[in-house]
């Protein structure tokens, strides 16, 4: 790779050529001398630029029936990446707008001030499914971490409630469970006992494939009741 500084890698993020825009965000996720902490505030504002920008495309793309390249899609991980690592609480709602694109990590390690946008993407019934379910994810990250006060694990609850009565998918439903069971709410529990138990528990809220309930109850319900961590564990990025 290149060698450049912070000044060419803002003209280089401006210039959007995505192998360009790659190499910056790349070396921004990966060096924390010159990303994260150490990147200047135009540095900061480029990485953010950057994503906001391929978040926007992301959107169009999505609209007009579309899928990413795996090109396309790697610099949006490696930009939500460099983003994340600058650790900068003003980033949270647009690492919640991008939440399929596993940013789930570095909006954890805000915990309570990352919270509002998170249920905000969770809650909303028009979230893509990936969405709600790395926003789930998030939530059980912050639930197990202890950052979260009486108040905030309130809205948790409910919003967990909401995705296991009415869940928009399987995968939804299984994140959903173990949420609720890192919860420990009696309630969330008896529900998890009840989906590894009776086929007809998940078919009610919607999953009826054979393989989708198998799925369910072996990863997740009868996982969890048998003592396994839920998955994926938790991992700081900063």
């Amino acid at each position: 790779m290149p060698a450049f500084d912070q000044s060419q890698a803002v003209r280089m993020l401006r210039g959007g050529d995505p192998a360009a825009v790659f190499s910056v965000a790349h070396r921004s996720a990966t060096d924390m001398t010159f990303g994260g902490p150490g990147a200047s505030q135009e540095l900061r504002a480029a990485l953010v630029n950057a994503l906001e920008q391929a978040a926007v495309k992301e959107v169009e793309r999505v609209r007009r029936g579309n899928f990413a390249t795996e090109a396309e899609g790697e610099v949006r991980l490696t930009l939500v990446d460099a983003v994340g690592r600058l650790g900068d609480p003003s980033t949270i709602p647009l690492l919640a707008d991008v939440l399929a694109d596993f940013s789930r990590d570095y909006l954890a390690d805000f915990g309570e001030p990352a919270l509002d946008d998170v249920l905000r993407v969770v809650q909303n019934p028009e979230s893509p499914v990936g969405a709600i379910t790395e926003g789930l994810t998030a939530l059980r990250f912050m639930v197990q971490d202890g950052s979260l006060g009486p108040a905030s694990l309130d809205r948790v609850r409910s919003a967990t409630r909401e995705h296991l009565e009415r869940p928009s998918s399987f995968a939804v439903l299984g994140d959903a469970a173990q949420l609720g069971f890192v919860l420990g709410d009696p309630e969330f529990v008896a529900l998890v006992e009840s989906f590894a138990e009776d086929p007809e528990a998940l078919i009610v809220r919607g999953t009826t494939s054979p393989k989708s309930i198998e799925f369910v109850q072996e990863r997740y319900a009868r996982a969890l009741l048998a003592g396994l961590p839920p998955k994926p564990s938790r991992k700081s990025r900063r």
